[in-house]
């Protein structure tokens, strides 16, 4: 797909490489399961440089190139992919928006969708959430675990919207408080304020040696024909004494994960959180089975 002849330039070189393993993924893809590769969408970086995507279903390329190659660069692809099928521009196009990557969200918190926006994002997807799609809706969680709050996120949404929608139950289980706040993480102890649930955190510990602790998060993900996967991912370490910190929100002023050296996770750059958190394990169990489909 990428003939180095025809897009020279030296400083593109890790770029290639880069490019050539999308190609196999995409060439599995079509010969596993008939997959269409998507058309492309091209968006201008600043420079002389253009940021060729291609979005498949599950994947595509991410590649720079220079502005005055650019035509040649997308006339390459797009040649590839026809080929690839042998059908027309217009049947090609109509099944590639199909494929589109979109997600939504099933969430309305900022924190939450700033989090999967940066997991997500670079790995193709086109990632909105509820607000970004104009739907008011606050789900009731009604559920007795993670995984029964999240389908009923998920399924609030797919049925007013038909399209691929990710959604996640996710909270904070201590040992010594047996189990709690678990699924009411989010309104522990009827507490209006994140600080005031986290300050009882404390307290309930008080005189406690055991401060084991762990974050659950559940995915729900619906796919565009309606079927439903769930993802689990959990996060083991410690609670603080004291608040610390002020990155990421929730519980994680005073949460010390088994891999951060003793500081909180609010103390912890975020992208710390993005790479262990229990959210971005869940995330990766997500996105190999998107790679496996």
């Amino acid at each position: 797909m990428f003939r180095k002849g025809s897009l020279q330039d030296p400083q593109l070189e890790v770029v290639y490489n880069t490019a050539q393993k999308y190609e196999a993924d995409l060439a599995r893809e079509v010969l596993e399961t008939n997959g269409i590769p998507a058309l492309l969408k091209d968006r201008e970086d600043s420079g002389e440089y253009l940021r060729i995507l291609g979005y498949g279903s599950p994947f595509g390329f991410d590649i720079l190139v220079r502005k005055d190659q650019a035509q040649e660069a997308r006339r390459l692809l797009e040649e590839t992919f026809a080929a690839d099928k042998n059908i027309s521009d217009e049947e090609l196009e109509r099944l590639a928006l199909q494929s589109a990557a979109e997600v939504i969200i099933a969430s309305n918190n900022k924190g939450k969708i700033a989090e999967y926006k940066d997991i997500l994002e670079p790995l193709g997807f086109e990632v909105f959430s509820q607000q970004e799609k104009g739907i008011a809706l606050e789900v009731e969680e009604t559920g007795e675990t993670f995984a029964q709050n999240a389908m009923l996120k998920a399924q609030a949404i797919y049925d007013r919207t038909g399209c691929c929608v990710i959604s996640d139950d996710s909270g904070l289980e201590v040992t010594a408080l047996d189990g709690e706040p678990g699924i009411y993480s989010a309104r522990y102890k009827g507490l209006e304020s994140e600080h005031e649930r986290r300050l009882a955190i404390l307290e309930g510990l008080e005189g406690e040696e055991d401060r084991s602790a762990r974050f659950v998060c559940c995915i729900c993900l619906i796919e565009m024909d309606g079927t439903t996967h769930t993802f689990e991912g959990i996060w083991k370490g410690t609670i603080a004494t004291e608040e610390s910190g002020t990155n990421g929100f929730g519980y994680d002023p005073i949460f010390i994960s088994e891999d951060s050296n003793g500081q909180t996770t609010a103390s912890m750059p975020i992208s710390f959180k993005e790479t262990y958190s229990h959210r971005a394990k869940a995330v990766a169990k997500l996105m190999e089975y998107l790679k496996s489909r």
